[in-house]
């Protein structure tokens, strides 16, 4: 988990966010048209990290409760004891 999790932000602070938005400042958009499309990028590695520890390594699962709570807005999430493992 580390290795995939260590390995996965450098590619996607190196490679991955340089690469998706090189168009859009060549085109001169926005710092927030950047921005969006960088936290596309890390929403997608995160969600690839939780599904690779679910179905891979199966350290845990996820259950969604009143998931209908979610679909009113932006929202915040904190975890409730910061690690590695909880962040994503």
């Amino acid at each position: 988990g580390f290795a995939y999790f260590g390995v996965g932000i450098w590619l996607l602070g190196t490679v991955v966010v340089p690469i998706v938005t090189l168009p859009l400042r060549l085109r001169g958009r926005s710092e927030d048209a950047r921005s969006r499309r960088t936290q596309h990028a890390a929403h997608w590695f995160f969600r690839s990290f939780v599904g690779w520890m679910q179905r891979v390594v199966r350290v845990g699962d996820v259950e969604w409760v009143n998931e209908q709570a979610l679909a009113g807005g932006p929202l915040l999430l904190v975890a409730n004891h910061p690690s590695l493992i909880d962040t994503p």
